[in-house]
């Protein structure tokens, strides 16, 4: 089709303004030129032949016939010929324009690009595509209708309807998709605004979606699906076999993509269940856009040991990355309230990345702080300190140690124990036993040390060294029974320690007994034992004597009642001792995407709450924010 262009000789800086508006939509747009094209443009530029139609292309005016007889190149070729902005020919300062019309009306003032229209430009790599533009060069606007698409180098949007007023730099947008950064988002409406150092952008009434699911947890003893650990350590969106369980909706989102971490702020965000009507609160969540395994915002739940004490802890951990989010390296901050007994509060700061955790902690119901350290330093050693924590099924005042650990393969034993490993854990500790941290936690495990050490309310703390040698086995089953769904079978597990102490003493014990596990496909786990204890000599601490007794049966189990709900627990009773030494009660409740944990330990006297949640799922929003600097490093924060 011939094309008809029809220019006057204000037409190149009537392009200027338009390339212009549009170069400043982009993330990585600058300025055309330092100087804008001005009158002099001179008639030694443009003759008088050619004031009224200026060929923007050689385009052949030959017939049809013709045509068909060009080359397959040339016939593929449907680009025009560019048309420079400057004075000068650099091809950096040329745009390109396609379509099936270009009319200029001198009268109205109007440039119109019809039928496919295209509009190239070439520095910024800059496609805008619509069905027809128009440029209105006195009121500075542009207008383009129909299966709008516009396309840069870190951003594409499509739109029904795009208009931009060149005068203020901003274009506004009907019925719009754009992919801004890691973003994809829908809208009713949307205006982007561009200066020289910043972009942004808003949109009204619309949905967003991430590539990653975004996690929200709380207490880290929190029971995840396998399906979302095997999601997360892909960083791929996770496939629910039922569908997204709940909805979500947030009144305000703020992205800022040149922030390296904490770039995506959601407020009023409300989660909707489906199969039942409930609704969840989150006025205020901070997150990472594009990182599956950060965790942004969680909880203190619970009364974990390691918050200072307590009976109950309840407070918002934030978590910020530090440097490169590929190093995993994070800094936690959680201020919390303690209830029970007595009101308090406390805080913990947290340190962590991919070889070592660093915690402090401070709760004043028991006005008490506390300091753990845990450092891998080589494949097979780890260094660990504590301070007034628990450290080796016992609390401390001081505890500093270093470590051996690695499997060792078990040569010529009969084909029932072939393929089996021995673990192998070695270690050489300072501890400053506390027996007033023992009377203050005043739980079962404290007394029953105190009962083993003897001694009663004369007992004097004490510090040494220990070096310590142990050695567990379990078994691969000795008898099976069954198929892959449902199976019964008989192991063994067992362990012997060998302890010398800097104050003289000798402690050695060996510890073991059969294990019979069934599996019923997918709807219960059991796990029933017995155990035989010999003990040799004693230890001079406290937190690391043996209490269960030299007899003792235990129980481990797990109940699948339905897609939503298993309940367990563990339980191990002294046989010599005629009491329970181990006790615990779980129960996860919930859809995939939404687990909630219930925990309870009457032994040491915790109750543990928790819960997994992820949004993987678009988003629906009120209002989008998008901004973004176009100069300098990408910020921390």
């Amino acid at each position: 089709m011939a094309l008809k262009i029809h220019l006057n000789k204000k037409s190149f800086k009537q392009y200027f303004y338009l390339s212009f508006c549009l170069i400043l939509l982009f993330n990585n747009s600058c300025v055309l030129a330092d100087k804008a094209i001005d009158e002099k443009i001179t008639d030694s530029q443009v003759s008088p032949q050619v004031e009224d139609q200026i060929p923007l292309s050689q385009t052949s005016q030959s017939s049809e016939k013709e045509k068909d007889k060009q080359a397959p190149e040339e016939k593929a070729d449907a680009r025009l010929n560019p048309v420079s902005l400057t004075n000068t020919e650099d091809k950096q300062d040329q745009a390109q324009f396609e379509g099936d019309q270009v009319d200029f009306d001198q009268i109205a003032n109007i440039v119109t690009i019809k039928g496919n229209a295209i509009l190239y430009l070439l520095k910024d790599d800059i496609k805008l595509a619509a069905d027809t533009i128009e440029y209105y060069p006195d009121k500075e606007l542009l207008k383009a209708y129909g299966n709008v698409l516009l396309t840069g180098k870190e951003q594409v949007t499509f739109s029904k309807y795009m208009e931009i007023k060149v005068n203020n730099n901003e274009a506004f947008f009907e019925e719009v998709k754009s992919q801004i950064a890691l973003a994809s988002i829908e809208a009713k409406k949307g205006t982007i605004i561009s200066t020289k150092t910043i972009n942004s952008a808003n949109y009204q009434n619309g949905e967003f979606d991430l590539p990653y699911p975004i996690r929200l947890t709380a207490n880290p003893n929190t029971v995840e699906t396998f399906r979302f650990n095997k999601a997360l350590a892909a960083n791929s969106k996770t496939a629910l076999i039922d569908g997204p369980s709940f909805s979500v909706s947030t009144d305000r989102v703020k992205y800022y993509p040149d922030r390296i971490q904490n770039n995506l702020f959601l407020y009023g965000t409300k989660l909707k269940f489906k199969k039942f009507p409930l609704t969840l609160p989150i006025p205020y969540g901070v997150f990472t856009a594009g990182d599956s395994s950060q965790q942004m915002f969680g909880l203190i739940l619970g009364n974990n040991p390691r918050t200072g004490a307590g009976d109950f802890n309840l407070g918002p951990k934030l978590s910020f990355v530090l440097g490169d989010p590929a190093k995993k390296r994070a800094f936690s901050l959680a201020p919390f309230v303690q209830m029970g007994s007595r009101l308090g509060y406390g805080g913990l700061v947290e340190y962590s990345d991919p070889r070592n955790n660093a915690l402090l902690a401070y709760g004043s119901a028991k006005a008490r702080g506390l300091a753990e350290v845990r450092s891998h330093l080589t494949g097979h050693n780890d260094f660990v300190y504590g301070w007034n924590s628990y450290m080796g099924g016992g609390i401390t005042k001081q505890f500093m140690q270093l470590n051996d650990h690695r499997q060792i393969k078990i040569p010529y034993i009969g084909s029932a124990f072939e393929g089996n490993s021995i673990y192998s854990f070695a270690d050489l500790s300072f501890i400053t036993d506390s027996q007033d941290l023992r009377n203050q936690e005043n739980n079962l495990i404290s007394r029953l040390q105190r009962d083993s050490l003897g001694g009663g309310s004369t007992i004097k703390d004490k510090s040494g060294l220990r070096l310590q040698q142990t050695l567990y086995l379990r078994t691969k089953p000795i008898i099976e029974v069954g198929s892959e769904k449902y199976n019964i079978g008989l192991s063994v597990v067992g362990s012997s320690t060998a302890r010398v102490y800097t104050t003289g003493n000798f402690n050695a014990f060996i510890n073991g007994g059969p294990r019979l596990r069934t599996h019923l496909n997918h709807y219960a786990d059991i796990e029933l034992g017995y155990d035989f204890l010999a003990p040799s000599g004693k230890s001079p601490f406290g937190f690391d004597q043996v209490i269960q007794g030299q007899q003792s049966v235990s129980a481990n189990a797990d109940f699948n009642f339905t897609s939503w709900l298993s309940v367990g627990g563990y339980s191990s009773y002294s046989l010599t001792r005629q009491q329970f030494v181990a006790q615990q009660v779980r129960a996860t409740i919930g859809p995939e995407d939404f687990k909630f944990l219930l925990g309870y330990d009457p032994v040491f006297k915790r109750i543990n709450f928790g819960f997994t949640l992820l949004f993987d799922d678009k988003i629906k929003f009120n209002q989008f924010t998008y901004r973004e600097r176009k100069v300098g490093k990408k910020r921390r924060f």
